[in-house]
């Protein structure tokens, strides 16, 4: 037989004091021995034979410092373990430093869901992993719309491709009707194309019959997410929250909430995501968008004009050129050359302090001096004879001054007419 442990003392002390009367230690000792179960553990304790950690003391079993509760009490102990509505976890490390009995695990969890109190007020079940959508092989096949709003004086149509990930995001002043929203999809379908599959929530702007007619017309296939479980369209969602967060930090700057809407898009169109590794702009337009940050890069070569050697005449700084004039009828007023700009293009003094900017093809070369503007229009006369050219030159018949008209001096021969004459004679 196991001696009495003394702490088993205080452990009957405890129990009297958080148990109320009629489950104290006295009544503990009465059901003890009126309890069938537990008169086998009572003869292996007197008899030696137990070899498991059974003592006896004061007529109450102890397993270790617990108080083995017989099956009468078990109910009344449950009920008290439970005061104040504690749930398992505290009750079970409660019954550990005092009681014991072969189920009681068992019973406390089962106490704790029968506890209609508890099941009022208990939380909600853990949430699941959210399911995810299957991964889309190319871009704008699968987009998520959602609404958000009102939100600072205007409604938001949130568009996300799954693919890219790319958004857009559209604000009006009044909310979005199926009207509203067909009209403002059009126009995004205009420049991207038609998507296979829209992922909305069950608004009854989706649910219309005027919106189910348009996308079934566009061979667009609806898909809705569970209602009041905005999390299983979470693409969109996540953009609602982006969307509105990013407007609430640029309140206090300025510009429009469209303007500021546009600068979000842009923005966010550039940065890589986390999870593709790209940037949306690059998987769905296939390149990078430019954006005020690519000013600080040098300049790119590639978008020079190209300068073909073999094609492309040159001209030089101070030649004399004519360039063409729009002004007027003239076409063309000469200049000189004043500097090239670019491969094909240069700048030409036409005088006057007027410098005009040609294209190659606007320009032509001329040997003629700085003041030629000032004889346009001016006929050089014939230059005049040598005395040796004289000499050698036939004598010129002078005409009268007071002659009405020049006639020619050319002697005059007869044509040569072709005559029919008739056969036979006469």
């Amino acid at each position: 037989m196991v001696e009495f442990d003394p702490d088993q003392e205080l452990t009957i002390a405890t129990i009297n004091w958080i148990m109320p009367e009629r489950i104290n230690a006295d009544a503990i000792r009465r059901e003890t021995k009126n309890d069938q179960e537990l008169q086998s553990i009572i003869k292996q304790i007197e008899t030696g034979k137990n070899d498991i950690e059974f003592s006896m003391g004061n007529g109450i079993i102890f397993r270790g410092h617990r108080i083995i509760i017989p099956k009468k009490l078990q109910t009344a102990v449950l009920r008290e373990l439970h005061a104040t509505h504690v749930g398992v976890a505290k009750m079970k490390e409660l019954a550990r430093a005092y009681c014991h009995w072969s189920t009681i695990n068992k019973d406390i969890e089962e106490v704790c869901r029968s506890c209609e109190s508890c099941c009022d007020v208990k939380n909600n079940p853990r949430k699941v992993e959210i399911h995810p959508w299957e991964a889309t092989t190319e871009p704008w096949a699968r987009l998520h719309i959602d609404f958000a709003g009102p939100f600072l004086g205007y409604h938001f149509l949130i568009l996300v491709d799954s693919y890219s990930k790319w958004i857009e995001v559209h604000a009006i002043q009044r909310a979005f009707t199926s009207a509203s929203t067909i009209r403002m999809l059009s126009g995004i379908f205009s420049r991207f194309g038609l998507p296979k599959v829209l992922v909305s929530d069950n608004g009854e702007q989706f649910k219309s019959t005027e919106f189910r007619q348009w996308c079934t017309a566009n061979g667009i296939k609806q898909r809705f997410s569970a209602p009041y479980n905005p999390s299983s369209n979470g693409q969109a969602e996540r953009y609602v929250q982006l969307v509105k967060r990013k407007l609430r930090s640029m309140r206090a700057e300025p510009g429009s909430i469209i303007e500021k809407l546009e600068q979000i898009q842009m923005r966010y169109r550039v940065i890589p995501h986390s999870t593709t590794g790209k940037s949306p702009s690059e998987l769905l337009l296939g390149r990078k968008i430019r954006t005020s940050l690519d000013l600080m890069l040098p300049v790119d070569l590639s978008l020079r004009e190209i300068d073909d050697e073999s094609s492309t005449r040159r001209l030089e700084i101070g030649e004399r050129v004519q360039v063409r004039d729009y002004r007027d009828n003239r076409k063309w007023i000469y200049g000189t050359i004043k500097a090239k700009v670019g491969n094909v293009h240069y700048d030409v003094d036409v005088g006057g302090g007027r410098v005009w900017r040609r294209h190659i093809n606007q320009i032509r070369r001329c040997g003629l001096a700085e003041d030629a503007n000032r004889w346009r229009g001016f006929r050089v006369p014939a230059p005049r004879r040598t005395a040796a050219v004289e000499a050698q030159a036939e004598p010129v018949v002078v005409q009268s001054q007071d002659r009405g008209v020049r006639r020619s001096e050319r002697r005059r021969v007869a044509p040569n007419r072709l005559v029919y004459e008739r056969l036979g004679g006469g």
